[in-house]
């Protein structure tokens, strides 16, 4: 997810949306599918390859239990299995979703946090300038 910009009266602005900026990257992928250890006991590590992710929720995808997960520095969500099993099944979700949970996330900035542009189309921005209200 681009970092919010930090505008010259001292407020935030989400950068316009494109879709590489919400996605997972394919290096990201292999990384993880080739990681030599359990996604279990990797998440139990400080320091492990999951670190720089936050798990959301917990969801379901044929029967098997998932946590969904956002990459904090840029911003992508991606369905991990939960197994201790090695390679995990990986499930990166579009782009659109990404980018509707980190407008989510702007409602707990302080003030309100704008958009340089409009959402991606057919995406209803979830937290609408108040003056568009």
């Amino acid at each position: 997810m681009p970092a919010l910009k930090e505008q010259k009266d001292g407020s935030w602005m989400r950068p316009a949306y494109k879709p590489a900026d919400y996605s997972v990257p394919a290096s990201v992928l292999a990384k993880l599918r080739d990681w030599p250890y359990s996604v279990v006991d990797e998440l139990e590590k400080h320091d492990g390859v999951y670190s720089s992710y936050t798990k959301i929720s917990e969801v379901e995808h044929d029967g098997k239990p998932y946590y969904r997960m956002v990459e904090r520095s840029k911003g992508f969500l991606l369905d991990v299995e939960i197994t201790t099993a090695l390679k995990p099944d990986l499930r990166p979700l579009p782009p659109e979703d990404a980018w509707v949970y980190g407008r989510t996330r702007d409602k707990l900035a302080p003030g309100y946090v704008p958009i340089e542009a409009s959402p991606p189309p057919g995406v209803t921005d979830p937290y609408p300038s108040p003056a568009s209200k």
